[in-house]
């Protein structure tokens, strides 16, 4: 939904736009990934290492205060107040689009935000500083020519991401969407078919000493129910 026009071909920014004017550099900002403070230090540094003619963004989830979906134990601009501030970085909140409005290049750890910066022509940088692995949520951007070290932020390197990965990661022509009619003709052969539905069969309702025995079955250990047996079958 944060798509307004998926294709093959990623716009080169939004209509009217003077990409001369652009000043922004947005990181969008996780409350899970990177993990560690020194590691989150170390963007932030990178970003105040910037050229000059960008302005660091750090887009963040919430204020201060406000509820967010995942809890955030390191706020980047908590930890921006504690370190040496060489240059000023914005914090900003509110919707992604409003802040890639301006913007001339995107970073992120692996945000979904850096679709949004595709699709609106914005160059973009996956770190790869942390690693590339499921923790970090970014093996999905492998292949795609976006991941660089916080070199290439430092630099201000930013990159359009290839056009295989393009393809098959969302920015595909809407005729290759089969799996629609796929699916429509799936639904009407099954109607057609008239193929009767399966019946629930609802088991009969069961007596307190049987409900009891099978919560007894999965609380005990496994050797106690050995015993059991064996006293019962000595006793048998």
């Amino acid at each position: 939904p944060f798509l307004p026009a998926l294709s093959a071909e990623v716009s080169e920014g939004p209509a009217g736009s003077d990409r001369s004017t652009r000043r922004a550099v947005v990181f969008a900002a996780q409350a899970l990934v990177p993990a560690a403070a020194d590691q989150r230090r170390a963007i932030l540094a990178a970003l105040a290492q910037l050229p000059a003619r960008f302005d660091p963004v750090v887009k963040v989830r919430a204020l201060a205060g406000e509820r967010q979906a995942h809890n955030e134990d390191l706020p980047y601009a908590a930890l921006w107040t504690e370190m040496e501030q060489p240059r000023p970085i914005s914090f900003v909140a509110g919707s992604m689009a409003a802040a890639l409005a301006d913007a001339v290049g995107f970073v992120t750890v692996s945000s979904t935000a850096a679709l949004e910066a595709i699709a609106a022509g914005v160059p973009a940088l996956v770190l790869d500083e942390f690693g590339v692995t499921d923790e970090l949520i970014n093996t999905v951007f492998a292949g795609s020519g976006l991941l660089g070290g916080l070199d290439r932020l430092i630099a201000g390197d930013f990159a359009h991401p290839r056009t295989d990965w393009l393809h098959d990661n969302y920015f595909h022509p809407r005729a290759d969407d089969t799996w629609v009619q796929l699916l429509t003709d799936a639904v009407r052969s099954r109607h057609a078919a008239a193929v009767p539905a399966t019946p629930h069969r609802a088991e009969a309702p069961q007596s307190l000493p049987t409900r009891a025995r099978r919560l007894l079955r999965v609380l005990p250990p496994g050797w106690v129910w050995q015993a059991v047996r064996r006293v019962r079958r000595s006793s048998g």
